[in-house]
């Protein structure tokens, strides 16, 4: 937003927020969610930086030798 406000003045900050909204827009689309109210808890994915200490996400099958 201040890089838009900055580089552009007003209609610069007004490109940066518009993209942003198709931006949500498409990623909505993507997900299959008309509205915001559509979206809940079960569009995230628990990766490894949010695994709790003793869970591990090595596939065993990697570790085996051919």
């Amino acid at each position: 937003m201040l890089w838009g406000l900055a580089a552009g003045g007003e209609a610069g900050a007004r490109g940066v927020l518009t993209l942003l909204r198709d931006e949500l827009e498409d990623a909505m689309a993507l997900a299959g969610r008309p509205s915001l109210a559509a979206l809940g808890p079960e569009l995230l994915a628990r990766g490894p930086a949010a695994a709790a200490p003793n869970e591990s996400y090595e596939d065993p099958d990697l570790r085996k030798g051919p």
